[in-house]
């Protein structure tokens, strides 16, 4: 196979596919496992921080807030400082929803 159709196959790019068989010539089969394989990230909350997160939203002070509010309030309130896309993954991921607007009734006339 061509270096282009093992790209296309493994919806790599060309640099990628070359790099990899370069690996795999000098380091055998191993240099394909990513290297943190296992690991946690340095970068990920901890089970402490993903816990008050969800406690703090339970709570009668945040139980109203949507989920975009509510990471605003635990920056200002409670010197957590997080992202949304993070707040929405640790709240959906126990269960919780976001509360949404109340809909405004029509009326006709």
């Amino acid at each position: 196979m061509t270096i282009s159709e093992d790209a296309e196959i493994l919806s790599l790019n060309e640099r990628q596919v070359k790099r990899i068989k370069k690996g795999v010539k000098e380091h055998c089969e191993a240099i394909v496992i990513h290297k943190n394989r296992g690991r946690k990230p340095t970068h990920a909350l901890s089970d402490e921080v993903k816990n008050t997160v969800v406690e703090l939203k339970k709570s009668e002070k945040y139980t109203k807030a949507n989920f975009s509010y509510f990471q605003e309030l635990l920056e200002e309130h409670e010197s957590i400082s997080i992202s949304k896309p993070s707040v929405y993954r640790i709240l959906v991921s126990n269960g919780l929803t976001s509360p949404k607007k109340h809909s405004k009734v029509k009326h006709h006339s």
